[in-house]
């Protein structure tokens, strides 16, 4: 599983790409994050985490969401980054 943030997490089995959100521990959920969206390619699942992060960001112009968005950009570079 990989984090994104406090709210959003990707993990994956043999068939998709998972997009979770963090939930409640229960034991429908015993490590806190539920699968809400899923897609058959990480890219999908990549463009459609970063157009919900820029919907549910805080901005007050188009220069704001720029700004937010260079930011998105870096956050899943950094998360999705693998080692050489």
């Amino acid at each position: 599983m990989i984090v994104i943030n406090d709210r959003y997490a990707i993990k994956s089995d043999e068939r998709q790409w998972i997009l979770c959100k963090a939930v409640k521990v229960s034991k429908r959920n015993p490590d806190g994050w539920d699968g809400f969206k899923y897609y058959t390619s990480l890219a999908a699942l990549c463009e459609s985490l970063r157009r919900i992060l820029m919907r549910t960001s805080d901005y007050k112009s188009f220069a704001d969401l720029t700004k937010n968005l260079v930011g998105i950009n870096k956050l899943l570079e950094k998360k999705l980054r693998t080692p050489i």
